[in-house]
């Protein structure tokens, strides 16, 4: 069934992702109120626009702020933002579950999250480690409609540079010249085609479990795309 995208809530609204993602839902005619839980308001204005501003090490005290018909999450740190592993386990894998809980509780039944390429429980990496479980937690978080979203690495202007992605960021985009077939689900993708894929793909998705390639991130966040 088409799942209804009138009244979303946004979970990382401020982030890479998320502030593209409150663009594309704010632009949506069939959008009527997007609900962002934030920890401090971002400052932005809209008629569409209701930011929440919550404490996140208790969000269940702020039950309202997580009512919506959709769910799109976008939480995420890494070792720059924070080097207590405690604490990247709490916004990676804890507070995305708690927050998907608290949106299913209140008649939420289609959730979109953020993960990564290569996540896993049983990953080397702990990054991907956390993303994986994080994956396994929701799928028992009893939503008719779950979309993984697995990107490459991520393009786009951060609020705060990440030092240590620069190089990366330029090695992916030049390689990436060069990447076909299989090897091109690797290619790094703007943060702004993240974000419209997942607007379509919560609208055009059947219920159940899915994974989302960057592929196919690729293909449904294009500007032109249409869904014949």
């Amino acid at each position: 069934m088409e799942q209804k995208t009138e009244n979303p809530v946004v979970l990382g609204s401020t982030g890479l992702v998320g502030r593209h993602l409150l663009d594309v839902l704010l632009s949506d005619p069939e959008v009527v109120l997007v609900k962002c839980p934030v920890r401090r308001s971002s400052g932005r204005v809209h008629p569409k626009l209701l930011e929440i501003v919550v404490d996140f090490s208790r969000p269940g005290d702020y039950p309202d702020a997580f009512a919506g018909d959709t769910v799109f999450s976008c939480f995420g740190t890494n070792i720059t933002q924070t080097r207590n592993r405690k604490q990247w386990r709490y916004t990676d894998v804890d507070l995305v579950l708690k927050t998907a809980a608290l949106c299913r509780e209140k008649g939420a039944r289609a959730l979109a999250v953020v993960s990564s390429i290569g996540a896993s429980p049983g990953a080397g990496s702990f990054y991907l480690r956390l993303k994986g479980e994080m994956e396994e937690g929701l799928k028992a978080a009893g939503f008719d409609k779950l979309l993984i979203i697995r990107p490459s690495f991520l393009l786009g202007r951060r609020e705060k540079i990440r030092w240590h992605e620069e190089p990366a960021r330029w090695v992916m985009q030049f390689f990436g010249l060069f990447m076909w077939g299989k090897a091109a689900g690797f290619k790094a993708i703007h943060a702004s085609v993240v974000a419209r894929a997942m607007v379509r793909l919560m609208k055009e998705e059947p219920d159940g479990h899915k994974i989302i390639t960057s592929a196919t991130l690729r293909k449904k966040g294009k500007l032109n795309h249409s869904a014949s």
